[in-house]
Parts: structure tokens; sequence; C-alpha cells
């Protein structure tokens, strides 16, 4: 509501949004008004100081006392509407919407039908390298110090203003909280807005057009759950190359959670809704310790007919336990691994290793089953995922299935160019993965050419990736759906500040290092790649840099 600028005239001035004069150009203005509402959002009725005449504060409270400050896609609430039934003006009841829920830095929530988030893919990658730090203490190679990492710790607070260092787990429970973990939230949570209250329901996520759908295919690794709870498999990958196509695998999945109420109700679909690392998986190593005395990097031995790596079920599987205890093989250890090429000579292994296994964080002890013999402890101080997943991915070194492995038919050994370099890990795989796939993707037939790339050489290149959705109501077909649109912004530039690059050689290839003298504090720059320079903050808690640019995303609710 607001003055009329012309005083006691009967005419007004529209100022349009993009959208109104993109349809005023095309000449097709007048069919697209078929109804108009009146809205008053914008009015402080606390407020007792009257305007000059001709202003009305901005419609979305910005108050920059100008009636020519349309914003683009902002829709009034509270609509009041003209019945055409000889009746006189009634006010609507809100129809039900569906609504995301983007959580704020009060800890609440800010609902929106029509959400737009820019997540920012380097300052996932910086927390996961930042984080691996915590890890340093378990490598060994050349001069390496494993304090000048861990440091990093002392110097980033919680908001008692106590060091991190002094509380680990506080850490990675405060980054759970804010959905910046493992997985990283890109919304919150899910809601119908049905009138005035905000209620549960069972959500789905609905491509916007066929180019969403082919770009969340190269995104996930093609392999999620539809709504119906069936899982759909395709074809996976960013398509690299013309004659000879060559698949660069995505490194990332998406989640979508289940949200539970106070009376234990779940509802599909209605959690947070977020990306992270999948293309990784948990087993077992059964195999012998060839050199048990090593506390950093022991290589292992099995035989063609029993050994290797297995799955936690199949391990914990009690005849299983019968082959094992009648094999000649001691060792049962926890590993992680690549599939890369599905081939058991190619695919990339984490075993971990002595010096972990012997630093039990936690003197619980635990049993597969009351009546078993064999007794497990944790190594990590949490049970958040992301501690579990850094004693894999930063904690020990990559291994590769060898034949002929000191008297037995295979081995696992380590991967690292020699003693006095840093391994090979699954967090450097995955990071270069990473800027492997994001170079396939913009060159990829199908989806390349909805992406944005800036930069010359790969090392300067900022990709720009959109994918769009509608979120469903699936138990209300009528109910109105909300709109997410999303752009996956990564900085490579942004990214190599958190790891070091050392380009190839005539006798070693390309590759990244997490643990690099001159990279010992993480720097999360969200919107501030674009600056670069001091426009950074080292503490992944933080809410935003000392510019005001938010890291991990940033969200427009209209």
């Amino acid at each position: 509501m607001g003055y009329i600028s012309s005083a006691t005239t009967t005419a007004l001035d529209l100022h349009m949004t993009s959208y109104g004069r993109k349809y005023l150009l095309e000449g097709s203005l007048a069919d697209a008004i078929i109804k108009f509402a009146l809205g008053d959002p914008d009015a402080d009725y606390r407020n007792s100081i009257r305007l000059p005449s001709g202003y009305v504060p901005d419609v979305t409270g910005s108050h920059l006392n100008c009636i020519f400050e349309v914003n683009d896609g902002y829709e009034q609430k509270d609509k009041i509407i003209y019945m055409d039934d000889n009746s006189s003006i009634n006010a609507i009841t809100n129809d039900k919407t569906t609504v995301v829920g983007i959580r704020n830095i009060s800890g609440d929530y800010d609902w929106s039908s029509r959400a737009s988030v820019n997540v920012y893919v380097h300052d996932y990658l910086g927390l996961m390298v930042g984080m691996a730090q915590s890890q340093a203490g378990n490598h060994r190679f050349g001069n390496f110090s494993a304090t000048s990492q861990t440091n990093y710790f002392t110097t980033i607070n919680n908001t008692s203003n106590q060091a991190y260092s002094q509380n680990m787990p506080g850490l990675y429970a405060d980054l759970e909280q804010q959905g910046r973990s493992l997985i990283t939230n890109i919304f919150d949570q899910v809601m119908v807005k049905d009138g005035g209250r905000y209620v549960p329901a069972n959500i789905s996520l609905r491509f916007v057009a066929e180019k969403d759908r082919n770009m969340f295919e190269k995104l996930s690794g093609a392999a999620w759950i539809d709504s119906k709870n069936e899982p759909v498999v395709s074809k996976t990958g960013a398509e690299r190359g013309i004659r000879k196509k060559r698949q660069v695998a995505s490194p990332f999945t998406f989640i979508n959670n289940t949200y539970t109420d106070s009376t234990g109700r779940a509802y599909m679909g209605a959690s947070n809704f977020g990306f992270g690392f999948g293309r990784y998986e948990y087993g077992y190593n059964v195999s012998n310790v060839i050199d048990p005395n090593a506390n950093y990097y022991p290589s292992y031995g099995f035989n063609n007919d029993f050994g290797g790596l297995y799955s936690q079920y199949l391990v914990e599987n009690p005849s299983f336990n019968k082959q094992l205890d009648s094999s000649n093989l001691n060792a049962v250890i926890p590993a992680a691994k690549i599939n890369l090429d599905n081939n058991i000579n190619s695919n990339a292994y984490y075993i971990l290793q002595t010096n972990q296994l012997k630093t039990l964080s936690k003197s619980d002890n635990f049993r597969a089953n009351p009546n078993s013999n064999r007794v497990g402890s944790t190594i990590t101080e949490s049970s958040f995922a992301l501690e579990t997943f850094l004693a894999f991915a930063a904690g020990t070194a990559e291994y590769q299935v060898t034949s002929n492995s000191k008297g037995y038919d295979k081995g696992f050994e380590k991967v690292q160019p020699n003693s006095n370099y840093e391994p090979y890990t699954m967090i450097t795989r995955l990071v270069s993965d990473t800027v492997d796939f994001f170079s396939a993707l913009q060159e990829d037939n199908t989806v390349g050419k909805f992406i944005t790339k800036s930069g010359t050489s790969l090392t300067e290149s900022v990709y720009q990736v959109p994918l769009s959705f509608l979120v469903d109501n699936t138990g209300d077909p009528a109910c109105k759906s909300a709109t997410l649109t999303l752009n996956f912004i990564f900085s490579v530039p942004a990214l190599l500040e958190n790891v070091k690059y050392d380009p190839a050689t005539p006798t070693t290839p390309a590759r990244y290092r997490m643990y690099a003298d001159d990279r010992t504090t993480p720097r999360f720059f969200g919107g501030d790649y674009t600056m670069m320079g001091g426009a950074y903050t080292i503490n992944p808690v933080d809410s935003a840099t000392p510019s005001g640019s938010t890291i991990f995303r940033k969200t427009t609710l209209n």
C-alpha cells in the first residue's frame, strides 16, 4: 500500500519486473493480465511516521524510499481479490502450498514456495580438506610435521570462544547442526503451508524439464530413489570425447531425508536435502599383515581362493566366520573402496593403519551378537559420519591390489611415489575426480550447453551448473508445488587455496596434496570466490566471510 504519486488524480504509475517487461516487449502483456490482487505486506502499521507523498517502502521490507524499486519474482502474500458473484470484496483463504525451509542464523526456519540456492562446491571441498588435518598424526613421510596441520584447530573457536582443539566432538556436532558435514544441506526442511499453519507431509522432488533430469543423472551418478521408493539406475557419468567417448563418473551423491515429528510419525522426503561425496563403500580387508611391526602403511597379503575386500554384511555372517577360522589369514581390518573401472586390479582401497587401530578413542567394546567371541572398539571420538569418513579418507594411504606379493597370490600395497612424499589418499583422489568431472560435464554433449564456464586453463576455471526441481506434496495433488532453483558453483582457484596442485612432469603425473606446508589453514570463500585475496573465513561454522558473503550456500527466498 502507498500513496498515489500524482496526488488527487486517478492515474497510477506502473513499475514492472523483468517478467512483466518481457510480456510488454512481446506485445502480449494485456493478454497475460487476467486478474490482479492487492496486498499490504509492505505496510508497517506500528509506525506512525508517514512517508513523503509519492513514496512507498520496497515490497521486500528494504526501505529504500523509492517507488521505482521493484523486485523481480516477488509474490504478494495475504492477497485480497474481488469475487465476481455480486458480493463484496472477500479475503482469500490461502491455498495449500509446499514450502521449502532454510534454517537462519537464529536457528529458526524461513519458508518460501520459490527458493533459489547457490551451492558453493569449493567450500564443501575446503571443509573436507580442512577437517582432514585432524588425521595428520596418522601419517609419516619425509620431514612432514603433523603439528603444523593440527594447529589449525587451535585457531578456530566455538560460540563460547573455546578453541575447537579442546573439543573436537563439539566441532563435528556444530557442523552437523548447521548442515555442513559429510552431506552439506541445500535446504533444511519442507512443510505444507495450510492457511496460517505449517504441517508436514510426504514430499517428492520432480524435474522441471528434461534438461534437469539429464543434469541430475550426471551429478548423482545416475542412481537414486524415485517418489515411489523405487531405485532408478541409468547411464552414469559425464561424457568426454566425440569418436571414442569416455565416461567420467561423478564423485557426488544426493540425499533427501525423512522427517519425523514429535509423535514418531515419519514423512518421506520432508527433511533436509543435500549433496556430498558418495563414490565409496565400506567393508573389511581380510588378509595377513605382512609387516606387523609397521605402524605406517603396512602391506597385506592374501590368496586367490580366500581374502581381499569383503562387504560388511558378508563378514558379519556366521558362515563367513567358519571360512575365516579355517584359513591361514589372521587380520580382519575395516577398509573402504572406490570402484574405478570395476576391476579388482585398478580399484582404490583405503585400509585403516596399525597406528589408527592402536589408538582407541573409546574403551567401549562391541560385539556383532551376544554370542560372538570377536570384540571390537571404536577409533573415533564422536558418532558423526564425517569423523568416521575421515579416518578412511584422510587417515590412511590409498592401496592397490598387486600380484605375487611377498609369498602371497595377491596383496594390498600403498600408492606413494616414495617415502619422502605424501601418499595418495581418498580425499586427494576425490578432489582430483571433482575437477575432472566438472571439466567433462562442461564438455558433455547432453548438458554442457547449459553450463557456464569462465577461465582459460583448468586451474583458472569456474563452473556454474543449473538444476531445477518442483517440490511436491505426494499426498495431495491439488497442493501447489514449490519451485527450487539450484546453481552449483565450483571455483577451482578457490579450491587451490586449500590443496596443493603439482603439475605433471615427464616422470610423474599431476596430483593434488592436502598436507602441503603452505596449505595449513583452510579458506572458505562462499560467493567471494570472485574476489579471492583476503575475502574468506577460516572457520567452517561461521555464517559468512568478513565482507558478508554467506559460505557453503546462498539462499534467495521469494
